[in-house]
């Protein structure tokens, strides 16, 4: 366990994992971090990492100048292969709790196709979107290096607040995000899940960046979503967008009245059940 300590780095806050061994059963808490990435967990190789938690943590992470591996996230959770040939590793059972972070890109969560990222959580995530004077010559891009594939290694991305690909078991608990001071335009959704296999989001409350024609959660090609007891924020435009979706569940208790439209497309597959929708005059 690491506690109570206050850290500051050009590069990552904390890194768990990188290409070879095992790390298990890790606790970090009670931190205040100022650092380019806040929380990495990264497999590069063999090695695997399961059993982590991060709790009760307060950070900035911004964007700097320079070399440095990552690109103002709080969080940057990946699994890609270092080389093109070779056996990859695995992250399971990472866990997010009562977390305060203000940040320059998204919270990031990045599986392989044949290494989905198991069992994560976010559970009490308060975030804060900023801008800054980088973000026109250093914004808009996800930093996975060390991959192999370069070009999945650093490349122009838009920055939804949570941004989570080829995940299988996410829930989120109690996500609240904000957009600070003026937003550039590559800021876009709160969260985005791709190709992803069995997700919940609950208690979240949060809308889009810009335009009101993104949507404030965007799901794509996944399997088994509920979305329960979330808020839309004031200036939402659509609250959900879902394309090559299936498996849909619950969609219950979610308080969309200041929203202009609840789920797009209209045929959305959810029971939907108890939600505080907009009154057409």
């Amino acid at each position: 366990m690491v506690s109570n300590c206050t850290l500051a780095a050009q590069s990552a806050g904390i890194r768990v994992g990188y290409a070879s061994g095992e790390t298990r059963n890790c606790a970090f808490e009670n931190l205040t971090i100022d650092s380019n990435c806040g929380l990495k967990v990264k497999v590069r190789g063999s090695g695997s990492v399961q059993g982590v938690i991060f709790s009760k943590i307060i950070m900035r992470t911004r964007l700097i100048t320079g070399h440095w591996r990552g690109k103002g996230e709080p969080v940057n959770v990946s699994c890609l292969p270092l080389r093109t040939s070779g056996e990859l590793g695995h992250i399971r059972r990472i866990r997010f709790s009562n977390i305060l972070p203000e940040s320059e890109n998204s919270a990031l969560v990045f599986g392989s196709p044949d290494r989905p990222i198991e069992d994560v959580m976010f559970d009490k995530f308060d975030l804060r979107l900023t801008n800054s004077q980088l973000q026109p010559s250093y914004g808009g891009n996800f930093d996975l290096r060390g991959a192999a594939d370069l070009a999945m290694a650093l490349f122009k991305h838009d920055v939804p607040a949570l941004y989570v690909r080829r995940v299988r078991r996410l829930r989120v608990a109690g996500f609240r995000e904000t957009w600070g001071g003026e937003k550039p335009a590559f800021f876009s959704h709160a969260i985005v899940a791709e190709d992803f296999q069995d997700v919940e989001i609950r208690q979240f409350e949060g809308r889009q960046a810009n335009a009101a024609d993104v949507a404030a959660i965007a799901l794509r090609r996944g399997n088994g979503i509920s979305i329960l007891d979330c808020r839309a924020a004031e200036g939402c435009g659509t609250f959900l967008s879902q394309a090559g979706v299936s498996g849909q569940g619950l969609f219950v208790n979610n308080g969309l009245s200041i929203s202009k439209r609840a789920i797009e497309p209209f045929r959305h597959g959810f029971r939907d059940l108890g939600n505080l929708l907009l009154k057409r005059s």
